[in-house]
């Protein structure tokens, strides 16, 4: 399963890093690049599956895969992981697959209608693409995920006094 980049923004510090880094939307999938790895000409490209236990991560170019509760823990497990399977190899660049409807039930603190007025798509469309009953096109999934790295923006802006 897959995830569009735009939604990142308001993604807990690793996974937010990944999505500023890079994105890119393919087929209802976010792409997210993992800038610790060091990167090489070839990519690895790591599918993120919803379970019923978490997470799963596994790639069809090397035999590495992982599980976690939540996609933070899933991606650190998934960081050692890379990191002992390339210990003493080129190490390549690391993409990784989820299924956009899978980011909004993993984030639910995000409201879906609320993000649209934001971002000026009709509730409705985007209620359409999470529950992946339309496909989401490249320049639709950036318009959103640039909506949610926008509000991450403003929230790690604020402080509050006690």
């Amino acid at each position: 399963m897959h995830f569009p980049p735009a939604l990142l923004g308001a993604l807990p510090m690793p996974l937010a890093e990944r999505a500023r880094s890079g994105c890119e939307i393919v087929n209802n999938y976010l792409l997210l690049p993992n800038k610790s790895i060091a990167m090489k000409s070839s990519k690895t490209i790591f599918h993120i599956e919803k379970t019923r236990t978490g997470f799963s991560a596994y790639s069809n170019e090397i035999p590495v895969f992982t599980t976690g509760k939540s996609i933070p823990k899933l991606l650190s497990n998934l960081d050692e992981a890379i990191e002992l399977y390339f210990e003493d190899q080129p190490r390549k660049k690391i993409l990784y697959h989820i299924q956009f409807t899978d980011f909004f039930l993993q984030y639910r603190i995000l409201n879906a209608k609320i993000l649209a007025e934001r971002i000026g798509l009709h509730p409705t469309l985007l209620s359409q693409y999470i529950r992946g009953i339309k496909p989401l096109s490249a320049d639709q999934g950036l318009r959103i995920i640039s909506g949610i790295q926008q509000v991450g923006k403003e929230l790690s802006s604020l402080s509050f006094v006690a």
